[in-house]
């Protein structure tokens, strides 16, 4: 190698090597002994300081019916500092909080719009621990520091270790997970299904145009009526569903689906 390409190569190789032996300094293992009881022990084998900002979650993926692709939701997630993760600790990784949490999105988006609502397919058995831990880029190089925004901070730091472990933890509930949500988003009506009313005064319209604002005749369902909807239409661009009521045959008419939007309704299971 002549000496031209010596003075070009030589700070590249000295970058490799400081970065290569900066990685090897760092001692940073995730322990996780086992689990038991809904509960999973963890702690943090580390040489960087005690206040070394970490992070700490444990997840489980689920896949969603007509999607290739997987979700994840939080059984468990903490920011700290490594010291307070030297010593064992156990942590919650309860099958119902989840499954609760999962079917509270689940709502969420069935409530949002049709577009938006999901059934869910499967549930994966096992969970995955995480635990990364960062560093600052300027000043001192590990501790908690305030700054003014959050692109500020993103700028800042940097991650410099992070551990993953998956192990197996069926999710044992006590009842299944169902599918699909049991509650709908005001779009989303299907004929030929019942569900009951989530709000209070909703009106129902003897027909969708008459001549006169007194033609338009229409009685206010109390919150948890059930409806069954035979057929849908759209007027000036607004969906109307035109419903019966199983407890009130004398009743039928239409239903603007602008009176659902803020609250959808609940599917009647059968």
């Amino acid at each position: 190698m002549n000496r031209m390409m010596f003075r070009l190569w030589l700070p590249i190789a000295l970058a490799l090597l400081f970065s290569l032996a900066s990685a090897e300094e760092i001692e940073f293992n995730l322990r996780t002994p086992g689990a038991a009881n809904n509960n999973l022990t963890l702690h943090i084998e580390s040489n960087l300081p005690d206040n070394a900002e970490v992070r700490v979650e444990v997840e489980r993926s689920y896949t969603r019916v007509g999607e290739s692709d997987s979700y994840s939701l939080y059984h468990f997630r903490e920011d700290g500092t490594l010291g307070q993760w030297r010593e064992s600790r156990q942590v919650s990784i309860d099958p119902e909080v989840w499954k609760a949490e999962l079917m509270a999105h689940q709502k969420k988006w069935a409530l949002a719009s049709a577009d938006t609502a999901f059934e869910i397919d499967d549930v994966d058995s096992d969970i995955e621990v995480t635990a990364y831990v960062w560093a600052h880029k300027t000043g001192e190089r590990y501790g908690a520091r305030e700054y003014e925004s959050f692109a500020e901070r993103l700028e800042d730091t940097e991650l410099v270790a992070k551990r993953e472990i998956q192990m197996r933890f069926p999710l044992m509930t006590a009842e299944p997970i169902p599918k699909r949500s049991r509650f709908v988003a005001y779009d989303n009506l299907v004929p030929g299904e019942a569900y009951r009313l989530l709000r209070d005064r909703v009106p129902l319209m003897s027909k969708l145009q008459a001549e006169t604002v007194a033609d338009l005749q229409h009685v206010l369902l109390p919150i948890g009526t059930m409806i069954e909807v035979s057929g849908s239409t759209r007027v000036s661009g607004d969906l109307w569903y035109f419903v019966t009521l199983p407890q009130y045959p004398e009743y039928e008419g239409w239903i603007n689906s602008i009176a659902l939007i803020s609250d959808g309704v609940e599917r009647v299971l059968d």
